[in-house]
C-alpha cells in the first residue's frame, strides 16, 4: 500500500540502486561484479571467491555499521562466495558511497 500511495519511494529506490551499482563499477575490479545479470538492482552480489575472506570482510563491514550477507557454500558453488548487498529507499547517498569505498579498500582496489 505504501508503494502505491507514495511513488517517490520507488523512485528513491531506483536512484539508490543506480548509485550503488555505479559506485561498485567505479571502485571494484570487474571480476567482483556480474555485470550481465545485476545492473542497478537493489540486491547486488559482490563475488569474493574464498569463503573465509567473504565472511571476514562481512564481519569488518558489520563492525563499521554495514550489515551485508556473506553467502558461501553450500548455498553457492565452491569458489564463488559473495557478499550480498541490499539497498533500500531509506539509505542515504553518503551511506552508499561509504560502503562502496570501504568495500574497495577491503578488496585492495
Amino acid at each position: 500500500r505504501i508503494a502505491d500511495t507514495d511513488p517517490s519511494l520507488r523512485q528513491r529506490l531506483h536512484e539508490n540502486s543506480t548509485r550503488l551499482w555505479n559506485g561498485l563499477r567505479e571502485r571494484l575490479d570487474a571480476k567482483h561484479l556480474d555485470a550481465a545479470r545485476h545492473r542497478a538492482h537493489h540486491i547486488v552480489p559482490v563475488i569474493i571467491g574464498d569463503a573465509r575472506q567473504t565472511v571476514s570482510i562481512g564481519e569488518r563491514l558489520f563492525e563499521k555499521g554495514f550489515l551485508v550477507g556473506a553467502i558461501r557454500p553450500p548455498t553457492v558453488p565452491e569458489g564463488t562466495s559473495r557478499l550480498r548487498l541490499t539497498v533500500s529507499a531509506s539509505h542515504m547517498s553518503a551511506e552508499i558511497d561509504e560502503l562502496t569505498s570501504l568495500l574497495a579498500a577491503e578488496l585492495g582496489n
